[in-house]
């Protein structure tokens, strides 16, 4: 029922403490497991439990961000967030196990990203709401990142051509101007051109419910403006990743711990 290096449990087990704990045989199932990796490979971690000092909650969810690692590494992991599990929030306690899984065990951090790549996608669900649709994105960390950016510029710029929508109205807007590359290009010249000069005239200015048409600006083309939107990248690198091979680990700030392979 646990993970790697967990005994086994008599089949019948479930059953019976799900009975005395007027629970499904399923989930009294999952209890023991989740109590046998606590207990076997997870020991700081249980011990802290015990006495009062961490929530099971805590450890539960530890178990199951674990339950596939070998339990050299779970034990790693054990190590680097026991003495913090009573502080951290779960999301900072998380990003300290996959550092852990990529430091122990690189190989294996590896054959996961490898794994997560593939996984990649853009998907839009078929329902609407009065025209409104919902589109989910799973892709690489840099490139939501340069979607983002991109996303935020155009809404700046749709602000500074007049669109008085919400913020949120502004970046979902967004999404359709940068669909068409020419048309965000035209909006980033325009924004621009306006920004340098807010005495121009808006006369021939595209509407608010259509930025970004090509168009002048005051009687005179616009200057190409960069359309790379502004970024800072803060990379922090432990001192080992710089004479060791592709076993290192970066962080990202607002990504997390990564591969040196991927960092790159």
């Amino acid at each position: 029922m646990g993970g790697d290096g967990t005994p086994e449990v008599a089949e019948f087990a479930p059953a019976e403490l799900g009975a005395e704990l007027q629970m499904s045989p399923h989930a009294a199932g999952r209890l023991i497991g989740d109590a046998l990796d606590l207990r076997h490979r997870l020991p700081k971690l249980w011990g802290r439990i015990l006495a009062g000092e961490v929530k099971p909650w805590i450890g539960r969810k530890t178990v199951e961000a674990t339950r596939h690692l070998s339990r050299e590494v779970t034990a790693a992991v054990d190590a680097r967030i026991s003495p913090w599990a009573h502080s951290l929030s779960w999301g900072r306690l998380e990003a300290i196990m996959e550092a852990a899984e990529i430091q122990v065990d690189p190989e294996g951090a590896a054959v996961a990203a490898e794994g997560a790549s593939k996984a990649q996608g853009v998907w839009l669900k078929q329902s609407d709401d009065h025209g409104i649709k919902d589109i989910y994105i799973r892709t690489e960390a840099p490139n939501d990142i340069w979607f983002d950016a991109s996303i935020e510029r155009i809404a700046d710029g749709l602000k500074a051509l007049g669109d008085a929508s919400d913020r949120d109205v502004r970046r979902g807007r967004a999404i359709g101007v940068l669909a068409q590359p020419q048309r965000a290009l035209d909006l980033f010249d325009q924004a621009a051109a306006l920004i340098a000069d807010p005495a121009v005239s808006r006369g021939d200015e595209p509407s608010a419910a259509q930025p970004g048409e090509p168009g002048t600006t005051a009687g005179r083309p616009a200057a190409r403006s960069d359309s790379r939107p502004p970024a800072t990248l803060y990379v922090h690198l432990d001192q080992n990743s710089f004479t060791r091979d592709s076993s290192g680990m970066a962080r990202f700030e607002g990504v997390g711990p990564v591969t040196i392979d991927q960092a790159r």
